[in-house]
């Protein structure tokens, strides 16, 4: 889980974390395709499980895979999401534990009004809106990319959150690679990320995407430069 919290002038808005599936460690499939997932092939390792979506919901845009290797083959596919669908992410951060939402905010007691004042924030269209839903169409993990600009540079922060049960099966570190996909694709010069100092699972995800991790006080700050992508002036430096 880790930081997006507050909202400021320059458009950044806060931070998130992943339901367990039994047994299997998860092997990820990176690569952004725009086609409906209905339409998307078997992979050669595992059988495409598209997870179902409920009627009168939109059909959402797959933009990667999550392949979980349990006895039974299938993977979850990573959509991008969209403002229907700004009731299942409240519903999913709603879910979170009080210390879960602590880490995910990186802030202190966050009420479930913060929560939808957050959701209603999201700017859909514009900023990196990942989920990953289980086989009842139910999201169980959560990135959210913000688009803010640095001068004359587009930079994204990233967050994320992952429904208890799902942790630990690297639903995380799949939608770290499809934000950092994001990213390239709008030309920003740089993924970052903040979360408290005392959150491991996000500093793990921080490490796994090979981010520079510094600390402040009891803030840890992330920041990957993009291939290609001249180095920061210091006083704009990650």
């Amino acid at each position: 889980m880790a930081g997006q919290t507050k909202s400021d002038s320059s458009g950044r808005s806060a931070s998130a974390t992943p339901r367990a599936i039994k047994g299997g460690k998860v092997a990820i499939f990176f690569g952004i395709d725009p086609r409906p997932i209905g339409a998307l092939p078997a992979q050669s390792a595992a059988t495409s499980l598209p997870c179902p979506v409920r009627r009168r919901q939109p059909v959402l845009r797959g933009v990667g895979h999550v392949p979980m290797h349990s006895g039974v083959a299938m993977s979850l596919p990573i959509q991008m999401l969209e403002a229907a669908d700004a009731g299942r992410i409240e519903d999913h951060l709603l879910r979170l534990a009080p210390a879960d939402r602590s880490l995910r905010f990186a802030a202190g007691l966050v009420v479930d009004e913060t929560i939808r004042r957050y959701v209603r924030g999201i700017r859909f269209g514009t900023d990196a809106v990942l989920g990953v839903f289980d086989a009842s169409a139910e999201l169980v993990a959560f990135a959210h990319g913000c688009v803010y600009k640095v001068g004359e540079r587009a930079r994204v922060e990233v967050a994320f959150s992952v429904d208890v049960e799902w942790r630990g099966r690297g639903l995380g570190t799949a939608l770290m690679a499809q934000a950092r996909s994001f990213a390239e694709s709008i030309g920003a010069d740089s993924v970052v990320g903040m979360c408290l100092a005392r959150n491991g699972p996000m500093r793990r995800i921080f490490a796994a995407a090979s981010m520079t991790m510094t600390r402040e006080d009891d803030e840890v700050h992330a920041c990957c430069l993009l291939a290609g992508r001249a180095p920061l002036p210091m006083a704009t430096a990650c």
